[in-house]
């Protein structure tokens, strides 16, 4: 019995955008374009603006489509880096690789301090803040991390973020599938995210952006920060999951991970959870194995039993270096931690199953 425990990595499609690609196989308009073919794509991208409108409780307006969650990462540090003079970004050591790789090219940019479980050193951050009021500052931290499922205390960031007249950009990839996000309540100035972590199809993110914050376009072509022909399925697939994900956040919850991690418990020993236990994504579960490889672990889980996990982030799967993440929180055996990113929609017996064969492929790598 295969189960598929990598949905941090990306989602199955959900049964009503497979139902919107199919009846709209033909909608092949340029939404740009003045006639009703095109008017029928613009139609689908205005929805679509909608019902991701309102599942972050915002403004269509404030709506900005990219090609996907490394995309409006980008958009939202560069474009704020070029619009702004005597610019500065202080980031998250805990971010997706896109955040780290662009932050470190802008003209100045400083790592933030983490604890042990990846979240922010507040205090360090107001310090920083203090130090650097000459500066027009963008604060970017993640509100869920993908990898470790820690998660930050945003309100609090943003209260301190804008007590001294900086900006925050949180990237909500890793939390938009099980958390619900209020871009008003938090006082978020940028959040971005991806559509294939929401069962819609990949190649589509959002940029969301309160209108009064400047930025500069990533790329040129249009009116649009974002310019080019817009991904008319991409997009339509979003609208239709973010109209349907308020009902799943009533039904996700830790229920699942607490099973998968208990059943571990009962037949392993020498292995912890990494990452917060308190503070953490509902369906995100990162254990450590030391002494085995967890590459190891991955491999022969999926050939052997059909159980597909992750070593790390999926970005950083085909690279030989070390997780960001983990070196970031002090990891003292990154190579052993695998995560199991679940759905919260596992049987109880397929999570039973699943710890069996876990536990008997870290054994047998043991001995």
């Amino acid at each position: 019995m295969g189960l598929y425990l990598d949905n941090a990595s990306t989602t199955p499609l959900l049964p009503e955008v497979k139902d919107f690609i199919i009846n709209n196989l033909d909608t092949f308009g340029n939404p740009n374009s003045s006639h009703k073919i095109g008017d029928r794509a613009k139609d689908i991208i205005d929805y679509s603006a909608e019902k991701v409108a309102n599942l972050i409780n915002t403004n269509a307006e404030n709506i900005i489509f990219t090609s996907g969650g490394s995309a409006s990462n980008t958009l939202a540090i560069k474009g704020f880096s070029e619009a702004m003079q005597h610019s500065k970004i202080l980031y998250s050591p805990t971010c997706h690789k896109s955040i780290i790789e662009v932050s470190k090219r802008m003209f100045v940019s400083k790592s933030l301090n983490v604890d042990g479980t990846g979240r922010i050193i507040v205090s360090d951050l107001e310090r920083l803040l203090e130090d650097n009021i000459l500066y027009n500052t963008l604060v970017v931290v993640d509100l869920g991390n993908s990898e470790i499922g820690t998660v930050q205390n945003i309100s609090l960031i943003s209260e301190v973020v804008h007590r001294y007249n900086a900006y925050l950009y949180v990237d909500c990839t890793g939390s938009i599938p099980y958390i619900p996000l209020d871009v008003q309540k938090l006082n978020i100035d940028m959040a971005g995210f991806s559509a294939h972590k929401l069962g819609a199809l990949k190649g589509c993110g959002v940029l969301f952006k309160k209108s009064d914050v400047p930025l500069s376009p990533l790329i040129y072509g249009s009116d649009d920060y974002f310019s080019g022909t817009q991904n008319v399925l991409g997009i339509g697939s979003l609208g239709v999951s973010a109209e349907l994900y308020p009902n799943f956040y009533k039904k996700i919850n830790s229920k699942n991970r607490s099973i998968l991690y208990s059943e571990l418990e009962k037949r392993l020993n020498n292995f912890y959870l990494v990452g917060s236990s308190e503070y953490r994504l509902p369906c995100n579960l990162n254990v450590c194995f030391p002494g085995v490889d967890s590459g190891n672990v991955v491999s022969i889980l999926d050939d052997k039993y059909d159980i597909q996990c992750s070593a790390g982030s999926a970005c950083n799967n085909y690279s030989s270096s070390l997780s960001p993440t983990l070196l970031a929180i002090k990891e003292k055996n990154p190579s052993s931690c695998v995560r199991f990113s679940l759905s919260g929609f596992e049987k109880k017996m397929e999570l039973i199953d699943a710890a069996k064969k876990i536990a008997s492929v870290v054994e047998g790598l043991r001995y």
